[in-house]
């Protein structure tokens, strides 16, 4: 949420959602931002070891694709979306 909010222009007023081609997808993937925040803090701080491990996980990933946008290094780029593709098969595999 915090992500869509931040590339929108300073300029435009506040719009509602679904001209942005945010979904029904988007509003499931949201649904903690929506929820209880005394609640989700409990359990953020409750789980904050695993949490850190997961976003410096994620931060690697990130600063991986990252560089190779900057060195335009188009082999690592489409390594990494066949990756996110064959990921993306297994699991909805595993959900049929």
């Amino acid at each position: 949420v915090a992500q869509l909010m931040a590339v929108r222009s300073d300029d435009v007023q506040p719009a509602p959602l679904r001209p942005l081609g945010v979904g029904r997808s988007f509003l499931d993937a949201t649904r903690v931002a929506g929820s209880n925040t005394a609640i989700w803090t409990d359990i953020y701080l409750a789980n904050r070891d695993a949490l850190m491990v997961a976003i410096d996980d994620l931060t690697d990933r990130l600063a991986v694709i990252r560089k190779a946008l900057v060195e335009a290094d188009a082999g690592v780029l489409k390594e990494w979306n066949e990756s996110a593709r064959a990921d993306r098969e297994t699991l909805l595999r595993l959900d049929s």
